[in-house]
């Protein structure tokens, strides 16, 4: 298969395993109640536009409660409950069958779906040709001694030695898992993993060595991680859902609420009077936020248009139309320029915009289930980032005017803990990086 079993059973929407899998006309699914929460946003009635792909489903009587189930999808889900990661084990707990609730001792690890399996579930497994024929299986003893890595030609151990020969755990609730990896040349090195308490839904940098990340409607607050293995509380739960957040250089940072809401705070954490307001928003989806280097705010939430802020004015001081795509994620340059991502929307796609609005160069990915992230670096390079299940391949750009040219590839890197559809990265300095998803990564670049 081309890609891991885990990343097929996710729904586009809330990005977690399909419950009561669903068909539109066009053959995408999605959850049933995300389609619910979807159509309330719609001004239609009598039919359905797919997020993805913008093919019109005419929806039958009860609307999308009576759409079609994808049977295949709910009877996979529902014999291999994803609820568990080969990592786990290698970090001290036994391993135990992930694939069923029976809590038996696993005899079997499949590195391509991610699970643990007993006698019986493995026997199920191979017996399921049509999905698992391809499938790497090893005895759960092999999958803890070789970390189950490297695969598929990869170089990059996530699971493997530091560079003392040792791998560091903390014993307090504080400290962090973390790995660093010896590397040649041509490959990155994970500095530090983190397991973050739920999916990132926006990232920022904090200092040289931290960040801080907030999720969204799973979890109220935000919390700072620090390469040296530190979790703090940075906002506490009372503010809420936080959809992103931006450090300015005046000690001040702005956070993305429900609603479109955007607050800024006093480096002390406290609220101040000072907000922004968006207009003309799309309903369900939220602001994401950058800065340039005179703490101008940029917003963006999946319509075609990037709104600025001056950070004295609640309304956006200018508009840029971004009518070729959708962005999702944006990051600006010192000179202003543009580098917008359109994430989760397929083509997933990196675009390049002057301070005026117009278009320079694009990048797409190739295809499902390949997705693109970009973000700035203090020398205004642009690294973009080709995300698969559990593989991240990153290439360095530098910008001539509104084009990019490329000027390295590297290796590519295998981590766990992925959704592909959402991640978020921010470059800590010029070699260093953070890239998060249901797991934050520090990671350090080839000079």
């Amino acid at each position: 298969m081309a890609h891991s079993l885990t990343q097929c059973l996710l729904c586009t929407f809330c990005h977690d395993v399909y419950h009561e899998a669903s068909l539109l006309i066009c053959g995408h699914t999605f959850c049933l109640r995300c389609l619910q929460g979807y159509l309330k946003s719609s001004s239609r009635w009598s039919s359905l536009e797919c997020p993805i792909c913008r093919i019109v489903t005419i929806l039958p009587e009860n609307r999308v409660d009576n759409l079609p189930r994808n049977f295949v999808v709910n009877a996979v889900i529902d014999h291999f409950k994803i609820i568990g990661r080969c990592g786990r084990a290698r970090r001290g707990t036994p391993p135990t069958c992930t694939s069923c609730d029976d809590d038996v001792r696993a005899e079997a690890f499949c590195s391509d779906c991610d699970i643990f399996m007993c006698e019986a579930c493995e026997s199920s497994h191979r017996q399921l040709k049509c999905f698992f024929e391809t499938h790497n299986v090893l005895s759960a003893a092999d999958a803890l001694n070789y970390h189950v890595r490297p695969q598929s030609g990869s170089q990059a151990d996530v699971g493997g030695s530091s560079r003392s020969g040792e791998t560091t755990h903390g014993s307090n609730d504080n400290m962090l898992s973390s790995t660093r990896m010896s590397h040649p040349r041509n490959e990155v090195a994970i500095l530090r993993e983190v397991d973050l308490p739920h999916v990132a839904a926006g990232m920022a940098t904090l200092s040289p060595d931290s960040v801080v990340i907030g999720y969204g409607r799973r979890k109220p607050g935000v919390h700072s991680f620090s390469m040296s293995g530190i979790k703090a509380d940075f906002l506490g739960e009372a503010v809420g859902g936080i959809y992103d957040i931006e450090c300015l250089s005046s000690g001040h940072f702005v956070i993305s609420a429900a609603g479109n809401n955007m607050r800024v705070y006093n480096g002390d954490s406290t609220l101040t009077h000072q907000q922004f307001r968006r207009e003309d928003t799309l309903e369900g989806y939220y602001s994401r936020l950058c800065r340039d280097q005179d703490n101008n705010i940029y917003a963006v939430d999946s319509s075609r248009k990037i709104n600025v802020y001056d950070f004295t004015g609640e309304r956006p001081q200018k508009v840029l139309p971004s009518d070729v795509i959708r962005p999702r994620q944006i990051s600006v340059t010192k000179t202003g320029i543009i580098i917008a991502c359109t994430c989760d929307i397929v083509p997933s796609t990196v675009a390049v915009f002057d301070a005026q609005g117009y278009l320079g160069s694009t990048l797409q990915s190739t295809g499902y289930p390949e997705y693109l992230y970009a973000t700035v670096d203090s020398e205004d390079r642009v690294l973009v980032a080709r995300v698969t299940s559990r593989v991240l391949r990153l290439s360095l750009f530098v910008l001539a005017g509104t084009r990019l040219e490329q000027v390295k590839e590297f290796e590519d890197v295998r981590l766990e803990g992925i959704h592909p559809s959402w991640c978020y990265m921010t470059c800590l300095s010029r070699n260093v990086i953070a890239f998060a998803s249901s797991r934050l990564y520090f990671i350090e670049l080839p000079t």
